[in-house]
């Protein structure tokens, strides 16, 4: 069959009821589809910019050899938020890390009773026991970079994401890593790993017995080994308390070792790479625009009080830096993309009826960027989330963590708690300055992060909150 004949048949598969034919791409390659286009366009995020642009809120295309609807509007993200099953051509490329057995690739009941049997693990109670050691945590940063010349420049990602992938090994694992230089090489290693495969996903492919295959086996080795060492460590020495960590709940339900280490990997992972650069973004743009970090300062000073500690108690007083967090993952797009997909039944979508099993991205980048909803949306404006105005606006038009199927990312709350636990003991110590020159821009991934390594400096508050 040529290619012309096999594109036709195949492009007219999702139709509305009058028969018209949902707007989007042909196939341009039997094989490839357009991935040729999302690699113009430098990633999955900015094609579907573009694509939207073109076609509407509702557009199709072909990634590889699959057709895939993505949708772009709060109404359509309405209309799929029952959906639970995750498509697996959009995650297949992260297989090789976190191993098929992992739960990004569980659906119907095996996916919702490990949903259902995990997420306790990151409720808003369990997160609220974790404050004290996010604080702990945040402390030994201030100490570090207290320690740091004035004027030098503060490696923004390395440190950020070090602090967060502490707080999630350290709640989730126990006592294994407590390391500094553990800690660091585990960071290096994924490092490797996640660059190779977002490099993947734009349709480059290493070589089978090139240096790059060999890094990145070496790495994912280093990963997988780690996290078995710390299983092992926890099964020799069980905690007399409570079962409350993750790694205790895999191990106390028997999951067998091979879906354990994918587990564990997928937890750990998804639980300092996003936060990690939801901390790195929020520094950035309160060390360019002063005025938002003056009146971040002003209320971490109101609300941490005499103690300077966050608590339980008090996380929640942080109103205006939870704003700054919401617009920091709408500006910076840290989480573009989701997937969900119904194998049973045909779906309607905007009038247009979706055939079975055809992958559906959720385009929540997108969707941030309208101005529709967001009036002059590449401006950082935190009084967006003010309560007055989120009240004004459709309730799926900011869902950075997903939401559909009752599959949101279950760690949003040790997001949010790890994160504004940071900012709050950076503010209270701190100043921070952007460095002058720099050129901070972004690279889309599954995860936005600076395509460089993001610089600032400090000037260190005084005890009458001048600065020195």
């Amino acid at each position: 069959m040529s290619l012309s004949s096999a594109t036709d048949n195949r492009n007219f598969l999702v139709r509305n009821k009058s028969g018209n034919d949902i707007p989007g791409l042909k196939a341009k390659d039997i094989k490839h589809g357009n991935l040729d286009l999302v690699k113009k366009h430098g990633s999955l995020h900015e094609f579907l910019m573009w694509l939207h642009q073109q076609y509407g809120p509702i557009a199709k295309f072909w990634f590889g050899e699959q057709i895939v609807v993505s949708i772009a509007s709060p109404q359509l993200f309405k209309e799929t938020s029952r959906m639970f099953d995750r498509p697996e051509v959009l995650l297949s490329i992260f297989k090789p890390l976190v191993t098929e057995h992992a739960i990004p690739y569980a659906n119907k009941g095996d996916g919702k009773w490990r949903r259902n049997t995990y997420d306790p693990c990151f409720s808003h109670e369990s997160v609220m026991r974790c404050i004290e050691k996010f604080q702990t945590l945040a402390e030994e940063l201030l100490e570090k970079w207290s320690q740091t010349p004035r004027d030098e420049h503060i490696p923004c990602r390395q440190e950020a994401l070090l602090f967060t992938l502490k707080a999630i090994t350290q709640t989730s694992l126990g006592d294994y890593f407590l390391d500094e230089e553990q800690i660091t090489q585990f960071w290096k290693a994924y490092d490797v790993c996640w660059y190779d495969m977002e490099e993947r996903l734009g349709g480059d492919i290493p070589k089978p017995g090139s240096e790059r295959e060999r890094k990145f086996n070496n790495a994912n080795k280093y990963m997988k080994d780690t996290l078995a060492a710390a299983i092992d460590y926890r099964q020799k020495n069980p905690t007399t308390e409570k079962r409350e960590m993750l790694i205790d709940v895999l191990i106390e339900n028997n999951i067998p070792d091979d879906m354990l280490r994918g587990e564990l990997m997928s937890f750990i992972v998804g639980g300092f790479h996003s936060s990690g650069n939801l901390l790195v973004w929020a520094l950035h743009f309160i060390s360019v625009y002063p005025v938002v970090q003056e009146k971040m300062y002003q209320e971490v000073k109101a609300v941490l009080g005499d103690t300077g500690k966050v608590t339980p108690v008090n996380i929640a007083k942080l109103v205006y830096t939870r704003q700054v967090m919401d617009e920091t993952l709408r500006v910076a797009v840290v989480s573009p993309y989701a997937g969900r997909y119904d194998d049973e039944k045909d779906v309607t979508l905007g009038g247009y009826v979706i055939p079975t099993g055809t992958p559906i991205i959720h385009a929540l980048g997108v969707v941030l960027n309208d101005p529709v909803w967001w009036p002059n949306p590449k401006k950082f404006d935190p009084d967006r989330f003010s309560p007055e105005k989120v009240s004004e606006r459709h309730p799926y038009s900011f869902q950075p963590f997903g939401f559909a199927g009752k599959r949101k990312c279950p760690g949003y709350r040790f997001a949010y708690a790890e994160v504004a636990t940071a900012l709050a003991n950076i503010l209270l110590r701190f100043q921070v300055h952007e460095v002058k020159g720099q050129k901070v821009k972004a690279k889309y991934g599954l995860v936005t992060t600076p395509v460089d390594e993001a610089w600032i400096t400090l000037t260190e508050r005084t005890s009458n909150n001048s600065v020195k």
